[in-house]
């Protein structure tokens, strides 16, 4: 029995090693078969590449190339990896088959550029800062500043960049003194802008013919800068929009009465008022609602 089972031994060797397809042996009677397999062919099929994820974004215009809060379109370029699964098929002469998945990965040579919206980061300390570093603001609101404050901005009247500093509000009327203090919140500027929200002045001392305006009327309105009362006709002054309620209750003269006011090259305003009180005439016939707006630039 030990003879046969060296001879099946030597028989399997024989097999293994042979170029030949099959081989019988014949032990006690017995037809053993066995057939020498190996690979006869192979082949492989792809998936189509799939996206996966995507690396190495860049965006243009930046974020802090636009102003904070600004919402604007952003172009965002990526390059972008894909993954595919190789399918390989390996057939063997005793017709077995032996199938195999492999995952594989590339980065897709073209770059892929897509339009999102995003949120603009830069901040500026005042309004005249902000329209200099983006002269296509032209929304009057609330605008975030450096420090995590924000102010109100006029980006329209006379160019813009109007940083609203204080504003009085008086919506009755009152008798003098009509001085109103004005503070600029530590702002430096160049130029001030004066918006009537509800300014009327009924005047009617003895001396002034009964004169009624609405605004900052041309010949009586004073500013005061640098602890000096003076009439702002005397300054580089703009009317950019005037009242129709200016005029001498007793006659036809018309003066000019500014709703918005804006005085250029000027510097520490602390003040605004009319002739009758700047000259300490305590006349009670004098009665005035001040209600307007102090932007600086």
């Amino acid at each position: 029995m030990k003879f046969k089972k060296r001879i099946l031994a030597s028989a399997i060797a024989l097999v293994s090693i042979s170029s030949a397809s099959q081989f019988k042996i014949i032990i006690d009677g017995k037809d053993f078969s066995y057939i020498a397999d190996k690979p006869v062919s192979s082949d492989t099929t792809y998936s189509e590449w799939t996206r996966t994820s995507e690396t190495n974004c860049s965006f243009s215009p930046l974020d802090s190339n636009v102003y904070s809060g600004e919402s604007f379109n952003q172009d965002k370029t990526c390059d972008i990896l894909e993954s595919r699964i190789a399918t390989t098929t390996v057939t063997y002469k005793s017709g077995k088959t032996v199938t195999e998945d492999k995952t594989e990965s590339r980065v897709n040579p073209t770059p892929e550029t897509t339009k999102i919206t995003s949120i603009g980061t830069h901040l500026e300390a005042n309004c005249k800062d902000i329209k200099a570093f983006d002269n296509s603001l032209i929304f009057n609101k609330n605008y975030p500043l450096v420090g995590g404050s924000t102010a109100f901005c006029d980006m329209t009247t006379d160019g813009g960049g109007w940083t609203l500093v204080d504003s009085v509000v008086q919506p009755s009327f009152v008798v003098v003194p009509n001085i109103k203090t004005l503070s600029s919140n530590g702002l430096s500027y160049n130029d001030v802008y004066f918006k009537d929200t509800g300014t009327y002045v009924s005047y009617a001392a003895p001396y002034d013919n009964n004169l009624d305006y609405q605004g900052f009327q041309e010949s009586i309105t004073r500013i005061k800068s640098n602890g000096t009362w003076i009439a702002y006709t005397s300054l580089d002054y703009s009317i950019i929009n005037q009242s129709n309620s200016c005029y001498y209750l007793n006659g036809n003269t018309s003066y000019r009465c500014a709703t918005d006011l804006v005085i250029k090259n000027i510097s520490n305003v602390e003040g605004l008022s009319d002739i009758e009180t700047v000259y300490l005439k305590d006349y009670t016939d004098n009665s005035s609602k001040y209600n307007f707006e102090f932007y600086v630039r």
